[in-house]
């Protein structure tokens, strides 16, 4: 444990639980704005594109790479993913209310970004074992360079718990 870092007592844990309570109710008893309402119905209908995994824990993330900070979790993909809308739209109702933009979501890739052809440059010496590896399984260099880079993902996926 660090000098910054302590552990409550029972008792501390009691109060600050029971004054996160009884602000919560607090908000949940404010007067709603409609207009602010509306607008964060309105950023909710955003398409901000949304990341969601599994955790080694066994539970699901999700977050917008455009919405820092707001993130959601849940037994499976669609509970994460409601999570993080009742997060973002916290969220964007504070940023709302004071006055501030939010973020615009970023344009999905297009179709035509990933048209399944890349460009790889590599020192003549890997491409020579490549076309001579090639050549001894009877496949083509380009089959056996994706065979190589699709293993790879693989194993970086199982290694990470993401996927690839």
């Amino acid at each position: 444990m660090t000098e910054d870092t302590r552990i409550m007592t029972d008792e501390e844990l009691d109060r600050a639980e029971a004054r996160i309570e009884a602000e919560m109710a607090a908000a949940r008893a404010r007067p709603v704005d409609p207009a602010i309402e509306a607008a964060v119905q309105a950023a909710l209908a955003l398409p901000y594109p949304l990341r969601v995994w599994r955790e080694p824990e066994g539970y699901y993330a999700c977050e917008a790479p455009d919405v820092e900070g707001c993130l959601g979790t849940g037994d499976d993909p669609a509970a994460a993913i409601a999570d993080w809308r009742d997060a973002f739209a916290a969220w964007a109702e504070a940023v709302i209310a004071a006055g501030q933009p939010l973020p615009a979501p970023s344009e999905p890739p297009s179709a035509d970004r990933y048209a399944g052809r890349v460009l790889v440059r590599m020192p003549r010496s890997l491409h020579r074992q490549l076309a001579e590896q090639a050549e001894r399984e009877g496949t083509s260099l380009n089959q056996l360079a994706v065979t190589y880079v699709a293993r790879a993902l693989g194993a970086a996926a199982t290694r990470t718990g993401t996927r690839a």
